[in-house]
C-alpha cells in the first residue's frame, strides 16, 4: 500500500521531516551475545536506527509473523503520542513504531501485508516523523532483527562442519560455473550455512532460509551465515514469506536436500514446487538415486527441464546432482 502524498503531508512530510542516511555508507555494528560469546558484524543500519529509536521492539515474535496483519492490529491497543514511519524510495510504508515518551518504542512491520488502514488513522493524529530508506536495506534490517532474536534466546547446535566437504562443494560448483549465471539466489534448507558459506566465497550473496533455529544460530556463531540474509520459517510456506521481486531469482540451491523418503516426500514436493516456481534454475544435491527420482518426478511435473547427473567425489555428501530449469 503506499501513502498518498496527502497522508504524508497530514504526518508533516516535508524536506526536514524525512531522515536519509546517506552519510551512513557501511556501518559495522558489534553485539555481544552472552549465550556464545559470538559479535556478529555487518554493514546494514539496524532497524532502530532508521528510525532513530533508542530501543525498538517489534510486537511480531518472529519473522513468519510479519506474513499475518493481526500482529500490527495488536498495536492498536498500545497507547503513545508519538509515532514515526519508515517508508521506501516509493513512499510504501514498511514499519510504523509508537511511543509516549521517545525511549522506548513499539513497532510492526509490513513487508508481507498491507499495513492497517485503522493504524494509519491512528497515527495519523499523532505526532509523526517521516524516515526513508531504500527498501532492500529496510527488508535486510528486518531480516537481521529477527535473526539477532534467535541469538540472543537459542543456543547453537554443534558443529558441523567437514572441511573436506567444504572444498569439494566448491570444486562441484566450478563445474557447473558456466550453467550457474545470475546474481540473486537461495540458499534453501541451509542448515549451519556449509553451503551459504561457499557460495559468498564465489560472490554470491544468497538469502538462506531453515527452520531449524539450532542450526541457523550455528551459522551465524561460526559466520557461515550472515543475519542481514537468513531467515527461520517453515520452507512449505515459502511463496508467501519471500518478498523477491515479481519476476523470482536467478538461482535457487538446496544443498543435500531431504532426507527424501516416502514418509517426507509430500512436504519436500510442497516445497520443491515453490523453489521451481520462484527459481529459474535451481541446482539440488541429494545423497541417493531414488531422492534425485522424485525431484526428477517433480520437476517434470512442474513443466521444468532436469537434468540429474551423478557427482563421485564424495561416498555420501552431494552424490547426486539435480539441475531443473524453465522449459525451452
Amino acid at each position: 500500500m503506499v501513502l498518498q502524498r496527502d497522508f504524508l503531508f497530514r504526518c508533516r512530510f516535508h524536506p526536514l521531516a524525512i531522515h536519509y542516511r546517506s552519510d551512513l555508507f557501511f556501518v559495522f555494528i558489534f553485539q555481544s551475545i552472552c549465550i556464545c560469546a559470538f559479535t556478529p558484524i555487518h554493514t546494514y543500519v539496524k532497524l532502530e536506527d532508521m528510525i532513530e529509536a533508542a530501543r525498538l521492539v517489534l510486537v511480531e515474535q518472529s519473522y513468519m509473523d510479519l506474513a499475518y496483519d493481526q500482529c500490527s492490529y495488536d498495536l492498536l491497543a498500545f497507547s503513545g503520542d508519538l509515532a514515526r514511519i519508515l517508508i521506501d524510495e516509493d513512499e510504501n510504508p514498511l514499519c510504523i513504531a509508537i511511543s509516549d515518551d521517545s525511549s522506548a518504542w513499539l513497532g510492526t512491520c509490513f513487508l508481507l501485508h498491507d499495513p492497517p488502514v485503522p493504524l494509519l488513522e491512528m497515527v495519523e493524529g499523532m505526532d509523526c516523523e517521516i524516515y526513508q530508506e531504500p527498501r532492500d536495506e529496510i527488508i535486510a534490517s528486518i531480516r537481521e532483527y529477527f535473526s539477532l532474536q534467535l541469538l540472543t534466546s537459542t543456543t547453537p547446535a554443534l558443529e558441523d562442519l567437514n572441511e573436506n566437504r567444504v572444498q569439494l562443494l566448491r570444486e562441484l560448483l566450478l563445474e557447473y560455473a558456466e550453467e550457474l549465471t545470475g546474481e540473486s539466489c537461495l540458499d534453501c534448507c541451509c542448515g549451519s550455512g556449509v553451503g551459504s558459506h561457499v557460495l559468498h566465497e564465489m560472490g554470491w550473496n544468497p538469502i538462506s532460509f531453515d527452520n531449524d533455529e539450532t542450526l541457523l544460530v550455528r551459522g551465524f556463531v561460526s559466520g557461515r551465515l550472515h543475519p542481514a540474509h537468513t531467515l527461520c520459517i517453515d520452507a512449505t510456506k515459502l511463496c508467501d514469506l519471500l518478498d523477491i521481486p515479481e519476476n523470482g531469482v536467478n538461482l535457487a540451491f538446496g544443498f543435500m536436500v531431504g532426507e527424501i523418503n516416502n514418509f517426507s516426500q509430500n512436504m519436500w514436493d510442497e516445497i520443491l514446487d515453490q523453489v521451481f516456481f520462484l527459481s529459474t534454475c535451481a541446482f539440488l544435491t541429494v545423497g541417493t538415486e531414488k531422492e534425485a527420482r522424485f525431484i526428477e518426478e517433480w520437476a517434470q511435473d512442474a513443466g521444468k527441464d532436469v537434468t540429474v547427473r551423478e557427482n563421485f567425489r564424495d561416498i555420501l555428501y552431494d552424490r547426486w546432482v539435480c539441475i531443473v530449469r524453465n522449459a525451452e
